[in-house]
């Protein structure tokens, strides 16, 4: 292992911490996409980062919830180019 990503116990035991926390902590909403994102190559991270939270967004929309904070925290996070995929390289 070259310490760039957590191991599996270490995926487990965050896994396990994010669901013992409150819905609207900000830094379990931001590990649980670090986390989910983890297996993306580098440069393409911030794209299915952005993507997840837009999907996220939608589902709290279309069953008629208002999104999370913390979702809408990391929509104003960074650019919402999600039109187009990076390439890959």
């Amino acid at each position: 292992m070259d310490g760039s990503s957590p191991s599996r116990e270490a995926r487990r035991r965050i896994r396990e911490w994010c669901a013992d926390q409150p819905e609207s902590h900000t830094e379990s909403g931001a590990i649980a996409l670090n986390l989910l994102v983890s297996e993306f190559p580098a440069a393409q991270r911030g794209w299915a980062r952005r993507h997840l939270v837009e999907f996220l967004i939608r589902l709290h929309e279309e069953s008629k919830q208002h999104p999370q904070a913390w979702l809408m925290d990391e929509r104003g996070a960074g650019p919402r180019r999600t039109a187009h995929r990076p390439r890959s390289s």
